[in-house]
């Protein structure tokens, strides 16, 4: 393989002009934080919905039983507001068994098969398959946990890193509970296609401290993987350990997560269509897309907060970088216990 196929595979892209512009230095206008792009990602979507968890062992304890008369404190339940609740962020909810109040749980949507993650002793890393060329900066999305720490007190830290090791530090606009910051080695007008950029993105975990995500590349690949990694950003949600979850959602996340596969390889298996009603309605791309997906979320409405009889999902995506986003609407009904597609389509 050429150098210069290498390094467009290095980028996360797959434009031909990509290619084309790798093999020559240039200034290069600085792609913000969440903005759009101009590459696909790479390769097919083995798994689309990723749900990171260390487990820590639990510390050895003498084995003590409160006395009859002790209260123990119910779990909290997730506060809804009683029908009206609009969008709720589906990827912040845990559904797991045999939760660990000491763990740094969260959901993050990644392409594995363009990605890997993986714990490392800093905090969780996703690196893409294919790693930089030698003598170029690493491209990586690293998350770590700043427990006890305040969202603002470590924005002003990362601020600081920052204007250490990179020449332009900028905030970007974000949203409550969320601060975003973008870096790199240059000028205001830009930087050559081989600097360093970085984007931090911090998450208040709504346990008193915060998440730091910390994605790092070089500017040819700002238009592949940094804009992946800003997908990432977006769909990533701390999961609170002290939250209980209504029978209803937990069975919603988990059809959801059984039926995007199919949604996007457009292989009906047949578990998936097993979760389609009767008559069900399904008008989507026609084709295997799943190489190209990259998540930003998936937010779901349901017509009551406390017993839904159905709900609208819909899955933020984009299949190319350089366009804006497409989502997946679903219609889904819940039957006696299980929730069933009634309608599958995409919507701008």
């Amino acid at each position: 393989m050429r150098k210069e196929e290498r390094l467009f595979l290095a980028i996360g892209a797959t434009d031909p002009a990509l290619l084309e512009r790798s093999e020559r230095r240039r200034k290069a206008p600085v792609v913000r934080w969440g903005g759009l792009a101009a590459a696909a990602c790479l390769a097919v979507l083995c798994t689309l919905a990723v749900y990171t968890v260390r487990r820590t062992a639990p510390p050895v304890t003498p084995d003590t039983t409160p006395p009859p008369d002790a209260v123990q404190p119910a779990p909290e339940v997730l506060a809804l507001t009683g029908g009206e609740i609009g969008e709720l962020h589906l990827v912040a909810i845990d559904y797991g068994p045999g939760r660990d109040e000491a763990a740094d749980d969260f959901i993050l949507y990644i392409n594995e098969e363009i990605y890997c993650g993986v714990w490392e002793e800093s905090g969780y890393a996703v690196r893409p398959r294919v790693p930089s060329p030698e003598g170029l900066p690493e491209c990586s999305l690293t998350v770590s946990h700043r427990p006890g720490v305040s969202l603002e007190a470590a924005l002003e830290e990362s601020r600081g890193a920052l204007e250490a090791e990179f020449s332009m530090v900028e905030d970007q606009p974000s949203l409550e509970g969320r601060a975003v910051l973008n870096a790199w080695v240059g000028d205001a007008s830009g930087a050559e296609w081989d600097a360093a950029n970085a984007a931090v993105t911090l998450v208040d975990d709504r346990r008193g401290g915060v998440f730091v995500l910390t994605a790092r590349y070089f500017t040819e690949a700002a238009e592949g993987h940094g804009v992946n990694f800003s997908d990432m950003a977006a769909s990533f949600q701390p999961v609170p350990a002290d939250v209980a979850v209504p029978t209803w959602m937990t069975s919603l996340r988990e059809t959801v997560d059984a039926l995007l596969p199919a949604v996007f390889s457009d292989n009906w298996t047949p578990e998936a269509q097993a979760l389609l009603a009767e008559d069900a309605s399904v008008d989507l791309y026609g084709e295997d897309v799943s190489g190209d997906v990259s998540i930003a979320g998936v937010d779901i409405t349901p017509d009551d907060d406390q017993a839904p009889s159905s709900a609208v999902v819909s899955v933020r995506h984009r299949i190319s970088t350089e366009d804006s986003m497409t989502y997946v609407s679903m219609l889904l009904n819940y039957v006696e216990g299980r929730w069933l597609a009634d309608s599958i389509g995409l919507e701008k």
